[in-house]
């Protein structure tokens, strides 16, 4: 199972919410920095972050996505571990080693 979770940052005025993606791994929790939403989405997914929120609403059966409600949360690390090659691929992974900052 995998899932995201955000934390709120005020940065210069704006609120950046940055993402930390929870994997099971080998029976163990594991968890990946990803950094700013919108970076990752543009950098690492090479998507806009409108497209990522449409993919994520539609998959987690939501109008629009909101992380807050679990479906949400799995439904967009199911995206994101689909995108990086799957589970196998975080295995030797370090932590930030996935961080778009």
């Amino acid at each position: 199972m995998a899932t995201i979770d955000t934390e709120t940052v005020s940065y210069a005025g704006h609120i950046v919410y940055k993402w930390i993606l929870y994997v099971e791994i080998d029976g163990r929790e594991r968890l990946f920095y990803l950094g700013e939403d919108l970076k990752f989405c543009e950098r690492a997914l090479g998507m806009p972050p409108e497209m990522v929120a449409a993919m994520v609403a539609e998959a987690c059966g939501h109008e629009r996505c909101n992380l807050a409600l679990d479906e949400c949360s799995e439904a967009l690390a199911e995206l994101i571990l689909d995108h990086l090659g799957g589970v196998e691929a975080l295995r030797d992974a370090e932590p930030w080693s996935l961080s778009v900052e």
